[in-house]
């Protein structure tokens, strides 16, 4: 069988390689670039070519483009290194969840700024006592009238010595079980109380970073989705990175899988993730 791309997916990954080529031509590492490349600028040009929030719905503001045109997108950006950490948390995984679990008020004013690539956000999740088990996270989030106090530490936050907002995930019932009990909130990282220290590793970069908040007053419009709901979110989100293209269309994904996968120059990592991506939307099917 014979498959060729539509010519307006060719030009657009055309156009794609080409700003990758020149944002990159100077960097000396490209390596992860998801994760350790900082480039606020570029995060601005991929917002003016309708870049960010390319496969959001149009009745959430998004560009309601195909998920092929994403893919492509995203392909040739990282395959070249392009440094689009400043973007790529909040594209991939703020946004949908916003748009998923937002009210109205913060889909009206977060999801702009991501679209434009003017926000970066990082995520407060990893404690030092926890590590990435969600589940034994101990910063504490109290009510307090129309605020939440919050007080506890996060680690291994890329790009909080940077970012604008933090997607917090702290303790909102002491008491309840493990899993529950646990609330997602949105934190601008000029609060007073907030304190950020680089954590600088052996290949001298310095974009994972320690995070404490001592008595944080958030407003409680900063809480996203149903309070101690978090789990239930974060299940959500766990199929984002391999899954974020295909949020809510698994029969289209299914099909990908079938025909175009096997066709297209995947790098390992994008390869792995489309891969992966199948079981998941098939659990969240049945």
């Amino acid at each position: 069988m014979k498959f060729d791309l539509p010519p307006e997916v060719v030009a657009l990954a055309a156009e794609a390689r080409e700003l990758a080529d020149e944002v990159t031509a100077s960097l000396d590492q490209r390596e992860d670039s998801w994760i350790i490349g900082y480039d606020r600028e570029l995060s601005r040009e991929l917002g003016r070519r309708g870049w960010l929030g390319m496969t959001w719905p149009r009745e959430a503001g998004g560009h309601g483009r195909t998920p092929l045109e994403r893919h492509v997108v995203v392909e040739a950006l990282i395959t070249a290194g392009a440094p689009v950490g400043a973007s790529w948390v909040a594209d991939r995984q703020i946004g949908p969840t916003l748009i998923a679990f937002g009210t109205d008020q913060q889909r009206a004013r977060y999801l702009p700024q991501i679209m434009a690539g003017e926000a970066l956000w990082c995520l407060g999740m990893s404690e030092p006592n926890a590590g990435s088990d969600l589940a034994a996270i101990r910063t504490r989030a109290q009510r307090d009238g129309d605020e939440y106090v919050i007080n506890g530490q996060k680690t291994w936050t890329s790009f909080a010595a940077k970012a604008d907002y933090c997607y917090l995930i702290a303790r909102t019932d002491p008491d309840a079980p493990a899993h529950k009990g646990m609330s997602e909130f949105i934190v601008p990282m000029d609060l007073p109380g907030i304190t950020v220290r680089p954590i600088r590793d052996m290949t001298h970069l310095d974009h994972f970073c320690e995070v404490w908040f001592e008595d944080v007053r958030v407003p409680a419009a900063g809480l996203v989705g149903e309070e101690h709901g978090s789990w239930r979110h974060e299940l959500d989100a766990g199929n984002r990175p391999a899954a974020s293209i295909w949020r809510g269309k698994p029969d289209i994904y299914h099909a990908y899988q079938a025909t175009l996968l096997p066709l297209l120059p995947l790098s390992p990592t994008l390869a792995a993730a489309a891969t992966t991506a199948g079981p998941l939307l098939s659990a969240r099917r049945s």
